[in-house]
């Protein structure tokens, strides 16, 4: 009786993973197969795309080198919020069920919203600025002709938004490296690590917001010039 339980627990964890392994490799086969022919697109597409860009005009190749910053700052910001959003409900569910249901006061979740709320607010900016969705008094703007408002775009960029984020990179990566150096840790009651990453998110996010800013008085200067 032992001998045949023994006997058969053998077989069940020898065929086991061979039954894993089995179901698992069907999918993982046509994944591969998959990921194998999207690869073999997007090579396809590259090469496209730098022949492309080999015979294009210099006015063309300055929109398209554009276009490649723009995505990158959108995917930078949409990928945040994709992140921290999500992170925020769901720690504000779990701080208010465990308030309510259990009667525990917590304080790190509301420090942890505040914390996230600084990411999403700065590497979301350039996002914003690309899809042009920050707020605008457009009282006089929408009055100007598009000239004026390129005008008034170059302007702010100059005079406003330049000079205010040069000084905040050049102070806000100093406090970076300190952060770093000092081995800073975040406000949290629990004493999280990595301050340097909270600090090191207003040059980095603004610094993506300035390059939305210039990519913008580009193309504007650029759709003139055409």
């Amino acid at each position: 009786m032992l001998f045949g339980l023994a006997v058969a627990r053998f077989c069940a964890l020898l065929l086991l993973p061979i039954l894993i392994l089995t179901v698992i490799q069907l999918p993982m086969r046509n994944l591969r197969q998959r990921l194998r022919g999207q690869g073999i697109a997007q090579r396809k597409q590259w090469t496209a795309f730098c022949a492309a860009f080999r015979v294009a005009s210099a006015r063309e190749r300055l929109l398209i080198i554009l276009n490649i910053f723009d995505r990158a700052i959108c995917g930078i910001g949409f990928g945040s919020a994709l992140i921290i959003l999500p992170t925020m409900i769901g720690i504000r569910v779990y701080e208010i069920v465990a308030r309510k249901l259990f009667n525990a006061a917590l304080s790190w979740p509301q420090y942890m919203e505040w914390e996230l709320f600084v990411f999403l607010v700065l590497l979301t900016l350039g996002y914003a600025h690309v899809r042009d969705a920050h707020v605008r008094v457009d009282v006089i703007r929408e009055r100007l002709s598009p000239a004026a408002q390129g005008r008034v775009e170059l302007l702010g960029l100059l005079l406003l938004i330049l000079p205010f984020i040069l000084v905040v990179l050049y102070f806000g990566i100093h406090y970076t490296v300190d952060s770093f150096n000092d081995g800073e840790r975040l406000a949290l009651t629990l004493g999280g690590p990595w301050r340097w990453l909270l600090k090191g998110a207003m040059p980095f996010g603004l610094g993506l917001f300035l390059l939305a800013a210039i990519i913008a008085a580009v193309r504007k200067l650029a759709q003139r010039g055409a």
